[in-house]
């Protein structure tokens, strides 16, 4: 393993089924907290209603 890394992308869906924890928080911060970059998917699509 090179000592810089390895740069690759996962896209995780983390959330607790019970909708009791915060758990979606928890693991964002912990996974920030070893340096990880974080970024949202945004999507460019806008929604426009037709009437």
């Amino acid at each position: 393993m090179p000592e810089e890394g390895v740069p690759f992308t996962a896209i995780l869906t983390i959330s607790d089924p019970d909708a009791e924890k915060p758990v979606f928080n928890d693991m964002r911060q912990s996974l920030q907290a070893i340096g990880t970059q974080i970024a949202d998917i945004r999507t460019a699509a806008r929604i426009t209603p037709r009437i």
